[in-house]
């Protein structure tokens, strides 16, 4: 919209997407050289990693099986509903990909991700990018509203019975 009002070209609006994620990974970039990584193994090495490890395995199970879930639960109360009326209904990989990223990044790298993810100059497929902006915005928000207040219950639980009480 920006560049439009500019009045940039249209090549020059193409090259928009991809300066976009050269700065996206930039960033990452520039925070992941900040780290001290011997500071980290030597002080909290096995204790963040053991911690790394149940949180994602947490996450693939909870991903993995609410997409099964979800499939299955829509096959069953929305038969032949869909829009070529086969009945069948799956969720493509796009979709779990932005839900997995509103659950760990928030909505505005959901928003990114599902940006960059569908590739195409069809109508359909910028119809499809932006319902999947939309929803990894709305659900990251949700994620925050209902993970700030989690985090916080859990917090106060483990102060009252961790060994410095």
């Amino acid at each position: 919209l920006v560049s439009r009002w500019v009045g940039l070209p249209v090549d020059c609006r193409r090259v928009n997407s991809v300066l976009s994620s050269v700065c996206f990974h930039a960033l990452f970039s520039a925070v992941g050289f900040s780290v001290n990584v011997g500071d980290a193994l030597q002080h909290y090495g096995f204790s963040c990693l053991l911690f790394a490890l149940v949180a994602l395995a947490c996450h693939f199970g909870v991903i993995l099986s609410g997409s099964l879930l979800v499939t299955k639960l829509m096959r069953t109360f929305f038969r032949g509903q869909d829009d070529t009326g086969s009945g069948s209904f799956t969720l493509c990989l796009d979709d779990i990909l932005v839900a997995s990223n509103a659950a760990i990044g928030g909505p505005a790298t959901a928003s990114a991700f599902a940006g960059s993810l569908v590739k195409g100059n069809s109508n359909d497929s910028a119809k499809r990018r932006k319902y999947l902006m939309y929803a990894g915005t709305f659900w990251g928000i949700i994620g925050y509203a209902f993970g700030t207040g989690i985090g916080v219950k859990l917090t106060q639980l483990l102060m009252s019975t961790g060994p410095n009480r």
